[in-house]
C-alpha cells in the first residue's frame, strides 16, 4: 500500500473542548489517570495533522478514552528530522479495538481507531513505551495539563 503524502492530504484542525472538558481533562492528567502510547514519526504527526484514524498494534486492549500521544524516540525512515521525538505531543481518543477497519490506514493485525485530537502547545519530553502505560512524574504530567490549558486558550 502507498501511504498518502501530506501534501496528497488536507491538514485537519484540531477539535476543541469546552472549558469544562478541558479543565476535566486536564485534572485526569494530574492525578496520573491518563496513560499515554507511543507512535512512531511520521505517524504520530499523521494522526496529529492529517487524520490517522487507526493505529496499528499487534496486541487488543480494553482501554477506551483520551491518552497522551507520546512521540517515540525511534522514528521510521524517510521521517523528517524536525518532527518531535521522545515527547508528549498531544492527546487522542480511542473509540475501539477492532480487527477489520474500512480506513485506509488499518493494517492490523489489531487497529486502534482513533477519535478527536488535541495539539499541545509545545511538545513535553517523557520516556515512552509501545504499550499503554501511565507516565511517573508529577512535573511532566502538570506540564502536559498546563499545556492543554494553552492550546484550549486559542
Amino acid at each position: 500500500m502507498a501511504w498518502p503524502m501530506p501534501a496528497e492530504i488536507e491538514c485537519r484542525p484540531f477539535d476543541v473542548l469546552s472549558l469544562a472538558e478541558t479543565q476535566a481533562l486536564a485534572r485526569q492528567i494530574v492525578k496520573a489517570r491518563i496513560p499515554a502510547i507511543s507512535v512512531r514519526q511520521p505517524w504520530a504527526h499523521y494522526i496529529m495533522h492529517f487524520g490517522k484514524d487507526i493505529e496499528n498494534r499487534r496486541r487488543r486492549t480494553s482501554y477506551r478514552g483520551w491518552v497522551m500521544l507520546h512521540a517515540g524516540q525511534r522514528a521510521l525512515v524517510g521521517a523528517s528530522p524536525n518532527m518531535p521525538r521522545g515527547a508528549i505531543i498531544g492527546l487522542v481518543e480511542i473509540l475501539d479495538c477492532v480487527t477489520t477497519h474500512e480506513s485506509d490506514w488499518f493494517l492490523g493485525p489489531i487497529g486502534l481507531v482513533l477519535g478527536r485530537r488535541i495539539g499541545l502547545v509545545a511538545p513535553v519530553t517523557a520516556k515512552g513505551r509501545p504499550e499503554l502505560i501511565f507516565l511517573p512524574g508529577p512535573p511532566i504530567l502538570a506540564e502536559v495539563a498546563n499545556q492543554l490549558h494553552m492550546s484550549s486558550s486559542g
